[in-house]
């Protein structure tokens, strides 16, 4: 006897691929490339020639299937109730085509999202430019930045790997953004703000303390306290992934202790 439950949502208009969008659990669809095979399960599908990228969460914990199923909105539906969201502030982000919920026992167990794929490369994969472009890009990067934070938009993984980027016919950068689930929507703090600046990993401490000079430009902010916003979160997230790399460890061998007692 099968207990599960499955639970589609389909944007307005891309109703004709309901079907497509009803299937995504069984899997059975064509996988273009494959973006990310970790702990969640990023895809490039294809149906009736649109492009597009299927996003499969992992499953969570029993705690949180439980608060998914009658407290919190899962990453799925978040995605996609922000999409829209983004894209009605003037936010170019993947566009939305619908979300799927499979319930088992009538709790939540696995999340789907499913969207168009955008054709640009990542902040995190910048080849080919010039230090003319890439002086252009920086500010316009600011430029952007700076108008989703005095839009209330605050990103919650904002990594260059999630930021995506074009050159406009006008010669400008124009920005896009993807995995998008743990955006902040409401008052954007100098604290907030310089949160942003911390995760994006890969950029060396002497680029970013000119990102953040060049924001506080922009905003008109005092920079030394800004810095040192910037400074106290840059060290409470190495603090966290020292306790987490420390637990990891200690984790593994306790493991590694406890197989080889059982041999």
């Amino acid at each position: 006897m099968d207990f599960s439950r499955v639970k589609t949502v389909v944007h307005p208009d891309y109703a004709y691929l309901e079907d497509f969008v009803r299937r995504l659990p069984q899997e059975e669809f064509p996988i273009d490339h494959v973006f990310c095979d970790r702990r969640n399960t990023v895809v490039a599908t294809h149906e009736q020639g649109i492009p597009m990228v299927v996003k499969k969460y992992a499953r969570p914990t029993v705690f949180n299937c439980f608060i998914y199923t009658f407290f919190r909105p899962t990453k799925a539906k978040r995605a996609y109730r922000y999409a829209m969201r983004l894209e009605r502030c003037g936010v170019e982000t993947a566009a939305p085509i619908g979300y799927v919920h499979v319930y088992r026992w009538g709790i939540f167990h696995t999340g789907y999202f499913l969207c168009r794929y955008l054709p640009y490369p990542t902040l995190a994969s910048i080849k080919g430019l010039n230090e003319v472009e890439k002086q252009q890009l920086c500010d316009d990067f600011i430029a952007f930045t700076a108008f989703l934070h005095r839009h209330k938009l605050i990103p919650g993984d904002y990594n260059p790997g999630n930021i995506l980027y074009h050159k406009d016919p006008d010669g400008k950068y124009h920005f896009a953004l993807v995995d998008i689930n743990r955006f902040h929507f409401g008052y954007s703090s100098m604290a907030r703000c310089m949160r942003s600046f911390t995760q994006l990993s890969g950029v060396r401490l002497s680029q970013l303390a000119a990102l953040v000079g060049r924001y506080c430009d922009v905003r008109h902010w005092d920079i030394r306290r800004a810095w040192k916003y910037f400074l106290f979160y840059r060290n409470s997230l190495y603090r966290k992934e020292r306790i987490k790399s420390k637990f990891k460890s200690l984790l593994g061998y306790c493991l590694d202790s406890f197989r080889r007692g059982g041999v």
